[in-house]
């Protein structure tokens, strides 16, 4: 009778991407003796997990992941000439530095702490040009953030009032600037605005044509009845 072997009674995979099928051949590098001949068999390994990997992108050199992972899977005892160096065991399983949470706190949340920041950039501007045309820009950030919060429609003087209260009165605009520059209007509200406005000049030129239409037609109508009055 077979002696059947059960996974229960292997040694546990220690790199389960790469299957036992692998870690086996990295086992096997332990029995040759000759250096070379082992880094030799040992880079076929390297292409072969290559193959296996599931997060393959040729514009990211694996490699060293490769090498990393076949140290790993030897217990770092393989003694190979590599272009990379063997890392070091300790860092193995280690937990990375606790990222801590923002503690700064958001004034106005539907704009988020970004804008905080671009405010508080501008406001450092010197060159006044500049600081406007910042001014502006986050103007309009903040008027689309606002529409994605609230769909309603927009009150432009409630972002201007938003802008100062957030920048401490140190960025401001004009709401008659902003209204008759159409400053805060994004490409759909332009697009009604001049819509509406070449249909407005349609208007008053059919119109004017109508109007002159209707002259000219009496005026031929008064010369064709005094004509048959002379008869």
């Amino acid at each position: 009778m077979f002696n059947e072997e059960y996974n229960t009674q292997r040694p546990d995979v220690i790199l389960k991407e790469y299957g036992r099928n692998v870690q086996k051949m990295v086992e096997h590098l332990f029995t040759i003796e000759d250096k070379d001949k082992r880094t030799q068999q040992a880079k076929i390994i390297i292409e072969l997990m290559k193959q296996l990997s599931p997060t393959q992108n040729n514009n990211i050199d694996q490699y060293p992941k490769l090498w990393d992972d076949l140290h790993i899977m030897s217990n770092f005892s393989l003694d190979l000439e590599s272009a990379y160096p063997m890392p070091e065991k300790e860092l193995l399983g280690k937990k990375p530095a606790h990222i801590g949470y923002a503690t700064n706190k958001v004034r106005a949340k539907h704009y988020g702490r970004n804008v905080d920041l671009l405010i508080e950039q501008a406001c450092n501007i010197e060159d006044e040009t500049e600081k406007d045309a910042a001014t502006i820009y986050i103007a309009k950030l903040m008027k689309t953030f606002y529409t994605i919060w609230n769909r309603e429609l927009t009150d432009e003087q409630i972002i201007l009032n938003d802008l100062k209260k957030l920048s401490n009165g140190r960025l401001t605009l004009d709401l008659e600037r902003v209204k008759s520059e159409n400053i805060l209007a994004n490409q759909r509200e332009r697009r009604n605005n001049n819509n509406s406005g070449s249909s407005h000049t349609s208007r008053d030129r059919n119109g004017s044509q109508n109007n002159n239409r209707r002259q000219n037609n009496g005026g031929s109508n008064n010369q064709y009845q005094q004509k048959r009055r002379r008869k």
